[in-house]
């Protein structure tokens, strides 16, 4: 008798822990989602931006001398060899949006909000349309 009391107690704790758990998540990605912002101007990418493969990536200034991390993903082949004579201290005309990096897995993962604060980098912009 005493063993079924137990076996419903624990069936009801692992549910009010998962259910806990999915509350907090939901909650987490609601915030995520709040502290996305867009933003439309102008960006410099600084010397060493990166073109490999299908994205555009690097540190860049905007119009109001802010340090940002973006990226951007190509469309195609024509439109990287047009880049990758201009990125290097070319302004650019962007339309993007901010986001929040995402936190490491683990202890031991890479950390983009590190990356970014110890490259004296504000934020990551991801670039939605670029004009050259």
């Amino acid at each position: 008798m005493c063993w079924k009391k137990e076996g419903r107690v624990l069936i009801v704790a692992v549910f009010l822990f998962t259910c806990a758990v999915y509350l907090v998540q939901d909650f987490r990605s609601q915030q995520l989602v709040s502290k996305l912002q867009p933003y439309s101007g102008t960006l410099i990418f600084h010397t060493g931006a990166v073109i490999d493969g299908d994205s555009l990536r690097g540190f860049a200034v905007l119009e109001d001398r802010t340090v940002v991390y973006a990226r951007y993903r190509l469309s195609s082949a024509e439109q990287k060899l047009q880049l990758e004579s201009l990125v290097d201290d070319s302004i650019f005309q962007v339309n993007g949006i901010f986001e929040q990096p995402s936190s490491p897995s683990h202890r031991y993962s890479f950390d983009m909000s590190k990356y970014l604060r110890h490259n004296g980098a504000n934020s990551l912009l991801v670039i939605q349309s670029i004009d050259g």
